[in-house]
């Protein structure tokens, strides 16, 4: 029930009215809130709330699990990056660019380097062996394995980069 108004002396008329009808007011609310709460059915029950709770539940739990269950299955195999014909392709430059350093540094040095590395190519996953007056360089690529001897044509190795632009 609404409180009577408090009877401090300083407070005005207005004051106290507006008192009054906000107290009305919110005893009016806090009724129709119970109201609402025993009627059968209504959705402000704690107990419609739960009904809805679970059919949530019961909607996104099993689409949960199935979007898990194609995530783990789809992402087993790693992704295509480049096609096989691209990466035999790098391997290719590779190789190029290797005889273009090994004869900058036979112009400048006069004479064959010992191994890639000095050129700064020893990481690249080539073989380079000297032999005589030349040289054989190899990189496999996907099983296959490319190889130039020194002084052969370099066409082959020179128009890799073609293949490599998509």
């Amino acid at each position: 029930m609404t409180q009577p108004p408090s009877k401090d002396p300083n407070r005005s008329r207005r004051e106290l009215a507006s008192e009054l009808v906000h107290d009305i007011l919110k005893d009016k609310l806090a009724e129709r809130r119970q109201e609402r709460s025993k009627r059968p059915g209504s959705d402000s029950s704690a107990a419609a709330r739960l009904r809805r709770f679970r059919l949530a539940l019961a909607i996104l739990f099993p689409l949960f699990l199935g979007l898990l269950a194609w995530n783990l299955t789809a992402g087993r195999k790693p992704p295509e990056v480049f096609t096989p014909a691209e990466v035999d392709a790098g391997a290719r430059f590779k190789i190029f660019l290797a005889v273009q350093a090994l004869k900058a540094y036979r112009d400048s040095a006069g004479h064959w380097p010992t191994s890639l590395r000095q050129v700064g190519f020893g990481d690249e996953g080539m073989t380079y062996e000297q032999v005589d007056t030349s040289y054989v360089i190899t990189a496999v690529s996907g099983g296959t394995a490319f190889t130039y001897r020194g002084g052969e044509d370099l066409s082959f190795f020179r128009d890799a980069p073609r293949e490599l632009t998509r």
